[in-house]
């Protein structure tokens, strides 16, 4: 009982969080790639070149399993949401994280 009373703790205080930072919007899958994104490149320099391939692989580790459309419709909400910038032009794939 204790371990999911934490558990049930933590979900509370994750949503909280997501509601301060205006994350709220994002659902499960949306959360698990930026989870993705920014363990595969946020020790890249400043912009990152967003391959399906590279992140499937690092995903397929976890068992978490998303389509490349997936991919851009999060990717699309995350430059809405002022996360990450799309940089070049409107077909590149070149993204910088907003910190």
């Amino acid at each position: 009982m204790t371990n999911l009373k934490v558990f049930v703790g933590l979900l509370k205080l994750t949503e909280s969080v997501a509601d301060e930072l205006g994350l709220s919007g994002l659902t499960a899958s949306d959360r698990k790639i930026l989870e993705l994104l920014w363990e595969h490149y946020s020790n890249e320099d400043a912009v990152f070149t967003v391959t399906y391939r590279d992140l499937l692989k690092t995903s397929r580790k976890s068992g978490f399993m998303f389509s490349k459309a997936q991919l851009y419709k999060s990717l699309g909400k995350m430059v809405k949401m002022g996360l990450v910038k799309k940089e070049g032009s409107e077909r590149s794939r070149t993204y910088r994280f907003i910190c």
